[in-house]
């Protein structure tokens, strides 16, 4: 049975991810995972394959939040808590969606816009549920319709999972070794389960009884051509070689995206069983 060897979330949608050993599962996904973004002047959502730096803004649990960080400015501490329901709400694009949000402060989005050197704005999701996730992701999982289906700020569904397996499956295939880093899965389980089989599982169930239900493959795009650590796009790898090695006919796969049914915990060195 593969061991949840890892657990992150990503405050900030694109920007650098947050080592947890535990986390709550909450409304649709961890807590705090993808409850900031940046929007550019037309309010569209910005990401890595735009803007290659953003991979550089690492972020940091401390008491009451998160400290933002990036090269040669001063840190930026962001409040963990939802502020009072504010008075101005904007409704912003990622991808084919509409989501709500507002500006955390004209300080905050300076703070970007310095680091990234374009004009941008962090807004803040609403305390209260503001998306869903598609219909179309859920026709076989009816069941967990009644429960609480927030994804706000995430690109699709609430959870991404992906194994060392694949990882390492991946890397023998490429020239230059690339870190788990590159394709921002919120859980990562052991090298105990074949390489991509998380592809073929129906579900996952926690030690205390969480079930993950798969919904789809993770379809990768030049995202993934991002250095986490240097913020450059380095084509065409490791996207070219995932195209070949693991190409399930809507594109190269690295990962499974799952919502759970229920509320719950989720910690590091647990056993999660497969459900084929």
């Amino acid at each position: 049975m593969p061991q949840l060897t890892h657990l992150f979330i990503y405050p900030i949608k694109s920007c650098g991810g947050v080592a947890l050993e535990r986390a709550q599962l909450s409304q649709g996904g961890l807590e705090h995972d993808r409850i900031w973004m940046l929007v550019d002047a037309d309010n569209r959502f910005m990401n890595q394959q735009r803007f290659p730096h953003m991979a550089r803004v690492q972020l940091s649990p401390t008491p009451g939040g998160f400290r933002a960080e990036a090269p040669g400015v001063p840190a930026l501490f962001l409040a963990a808590s939802p502020p009072p329901e504010p008075q101005t709400i904007h409704t912003f694009k990622v991808y084919k969606s509409h989501v709500q949000g507002h500006e955390v402060s004209a300080h905050a989005s300076g703070w970007f816009a310095q680091v990234l050197k374009t004009p941008c704005r962090l807004v803040r999701t609403l305390a209260r549920s503001t998306r869903e996730v598609a219909p179309e992701n859920l026709t076989h999982l009816e069941p967990t319709r009644a429960w609480l289906t927030r994804v706000d700020f995430a690109d699709d569904l609430p959870l991404l999972v992906a194994s060392q397996s694949s990882l390492a499956r991946l890397n023998e295939h490429l020239d230059e070794r690339v870190e788990m880093s590159r394709f921002r899965a919120n859980i990562i389980l052991g090298d105990e389960a074949a390489p991509f089989e998380e592809n073929a599982w129906a579900s996952l169930r926690s030690e205390s009884g969480l079930t993950l239900h798969s919904a789809k493959p993770c379809v990768r795009c030049s995202l993934i051509m991002v250095h986490p650590e240097r913020g450059e796009a380095q084509g065409p790898e490791p996207l070219q070689t995932l195209s070949t090695l693991h190409n399930l006919g809507s594109g190269p796969v690295f990962g499974q995206l799952m919502i759970s049914d229920r509320a719950g915990e989720l910690r590091v060195g647990e056993t999660l069983s497969p459900l084929p």
